[in-house]
C-alpha cells in the first residue's frame, strides 16, 4: 500500500511539482526492487508516465519514502495524478487493488486577467440625461502569480469602431494570484440615449495574459428621464 501528498497542489504553469511517496510492505516478507510509477491521469485511459523510481528493499511490517518529480508541469488545469507500485506486477502478492494512490492537483497560468458584465455596476443604476454615471467593475487575476500595473479602459462604444474612452486609462497597481481588484471611473454628463459601455482589461497588451478571450466585457445601458415619485408626511 502506500500514501501520497503533494507540495503544493495548486501551481503554476511550468514549475516542479515534488510528490512525497510512502510505500508500506504490509506483508511478512521482504519485497525487493520495487517500482514505483507516477502517471498524469489514469494509465489505463492514456494517462502518461511523468517518472519512476525503484526502491531496493522493503522488510516485512516496514515502509520507505519516496519522492516523486513531475518537471515543467502542463498543461493548465485539473489533474489527477496516479502513482502505482509495481505497476508491471513483478512482485507475487496477496492483493494489488492497494497498490495505487491517486492525487489532484491544479494548474494554473502564470497570469491570466478577465472582466465580466456580472461585475460590471452603474451609478446610479438608471442614469439620468444631464448627469455622470459612475461606472465600476471587479478585474480578476485568474492566474497563479500578481498580475502587476494592470490597465483598464472603459470606453462608450466598440473602442474598435470608434468608441470613446471614458475619463482616463485606469492602472491597479496589482492583482493577486486568483484575486481581484477594483477599477473605477466617471463619465461626463451624458445625453438622453441608448449606450454599450466596453470595458477592456490590459488593452495594450502590456501583460504576458495566458487567455485574452476574458480581458473584454460589455454592457448595454440607456439614459432617460424617469417618474420618481416620492410621498411625505404632513
Amino acid at each position: 500500500s502506500s500514501e501520497i501528498t503533494a507540495t503544493p497542489t495548486t501551481l503554476v504553469l511550468g514549475a516542479d511539482l515534488q510528490v512525497a511517496i510512502k510505500v508500506h510492505n504490509i506483508g511478512t516478507k521482504e519485497a525487493k526492487s520495487i517500482t514505483v510509477r507516477m502517471y498524469n491521469g489514469d494509465p489505463k485511459k492514456g494517462g502518461t508516465k511523468v517518472d519512476e523510481k525503484v526502491i531496493a528493499s522493503i522488510k516485512g511490517g516496514a515502509s520507505a519514502p519516496l519522492t516523486l518529480q513531475w518537471t515543467k508541469v502542463t498543461p493548465v488545469g485539473v489533474h489527477h495524478l496516479f502513482v502505482n507500485v509495481d505497476p508491471d506486477a513483478k512482485i507475487v502478492e496477496r492483493k494489488k487493488e492497494n497498490n495505487q494512490a491517486i492525487l489532484g492537483v491544479r494548474i494554473l497560468p502564470p497570469i491570466d486577467v478577465s472582466v465580466s458584465v456580472n461585475d460590471l455596476l452603474l451609478k446610479p443604476a438608471f442614469p439620468a440625461p444631464g448627469k455622470s454615471v459612475e461606472f465600476t467593475v471587479s478585474v480578476k487575476n485568474n492566474g497563479g502569480i500578481p498580475a502587476k500595473q494592470v490597465e483598464v479602459a472603459f470606453y462608450l462604444g466598440d473602442p474598435k469602431a470608434g468608441g470613446t474612452l471614458v475619463g482616463s486609462v485606469q492602472t491597479i497597481a496589482s492583482i493577486g494570484a486568483a484575486s481581484q481588484e477594483i477599477a473605477r471611473v466617471s463619465s461626463a454628463s451624458l445625453a438622453q440615449g441608448k449606450y454599450t459601455l466596453f470595458i477592456v482589461a490590459d488593452p495594450n497588451n502590456k501583460l504576458s495574459d495566458a487567455d485574452r478571450s476574458n480581458n473584454q466585457t460589455k454592457k448595454d445601458f440607456e439614459v432617460s428621464p424617469r417618474m420618481d415619485l416620492l410621498i411625505t408626511s404632513q
